[in-house]
């Protein structure tokens, strides 16, 4: 197994970052380096906070990389926050609420585990499933009903029965 020197996985890390946002192919092939090894690099820079790739948006992140960030920000003068925030593709408005929140005890949003989530999911399905069962007996009920007076009406003898 081949290491990496720390500069050279630093750099294909930060080629991961916007302005260049290279993607994992593109950088295997410039480098020289095996897909795998960068796709585990990026895994762990963004499990860091170091790293926030295009297709997760920051409201996915834990509650603990947003407590870092905020942390990491805390120091920084407004031009060094706006390099940060260009850098992993938020916005410094976002790093406010995060810190209104954190100091608010993130009670904003109940924590859900994937588990309660796939529950809720099965719920959806079900509650759909037994709307569309009652929404057919409902239509098959009016039909049925609409049969039964009109059987009423029309049935040989009834004209005479009156009289």
């Amino acid at each position: 197994m081949k290491s990496y020197s720390k500069e050279l996985k630093q750099k294909v890390i930060n080629d991961m970052r916007p302005p260049l946002s290279l993607k994992i192919p593109e950088l295997s092939i410039k480098h020289n380096i095996p897909k795998q090894t960068i796709y585990t690099w990026r895994k762990q820079a963004v499990k860091q906070g170091n790293l926030v790739t295009n297709n997760s948006d920051s409201s996915k992140w834990s509650n603990e990389v947003k407590l870092a960030v905020i942390i990491e920000t805390a120091v920084m003068t407004q031009a060094e926050k706006a390099e940060y925030c260009r850098s992993r593709g938020i916005y410094i408005e976002q790093i406010e609420q995060w810190k209104s929140a954190c100091l608010s005890g993130f009670n904003t949003q109940p924590i859900q585990t994937k588990e309660q989530k796939a529950a809720d999911i099965q719920k959806d399905k079900k509650i759909k499933q037994l709307e569309k069962e009652l929404n057919r007996k409902e239509k098959a009920l009016a039909e049925t009903a609409a049969l039964m007076v009109l059987s009423k009406k029309y049935r040989p003898g009834f004209l005479d029965e009156e009289n």
